[in-house]
């Protein structure tokens, strides 16, 4: 936890499970610097600081989210990646259909990678299914 004036404004430079934050207190008065400071530690507890663009994309259906993804990654990955994670989005949208992304946890996880090893699909399979989730949700923060 740093905190620094940089011209006549305060700035915190904290890190909280593993995730950087440097952000202005918006304050030239150092003790409401550390009183802001003390507040905005909380609301990253709570996780409620993320970005405002990936708390939106954070309240989408996951349908919504990954259809939003993909169209993001028009342009950037090649054809063949496109197929290939349109494959592979097929069964996280049958599971995850309507569930919003804030609300999807690791035991929600843990029952899709069970359920695909259960219908026989290889443990290679449910990974890379696994990896375009992760991706999905990190951008939802």
């Amino acid at each position: 936890m740093a905190l620094w004036k940089r011209n006549k404004t305060w700035w915190t430079d904290v890190a909280v499970l593993g995730q950087r934050h440097r952000i202005s207190l918006k304050t030239s008065d150092k003790r409401e610097a550390k009183a802001r400071e003390k507040e905005l530690l909380t609301r990253i507890a709570e996780g409620k600081a993320g970005s405002q663009r990936g708390r939106a994309f954070a309240r989408l259906e996951f349908c919504e989210a990954a259809t939003q993804y993909q169209a993001d990654q028009l342009g950037k990955v090649s054809e063949r990646t496109m197929a290939f994670e349109t494959e592979r989005l097929r069964p996280l949208n049958q599971f995850f259909g309507g569930v919003r992304l804030y609300k999807i946890s690791d035991a929600d996880i843990s029952r899709f990678q069970q359920r695909r090893i259960a219908e026989g699909v290889s443990p290679r399979t449910v990974n890379m299914e696994e990896g375009i989730l992760r991706r999905i949700l990190k951008r939802g923060k």
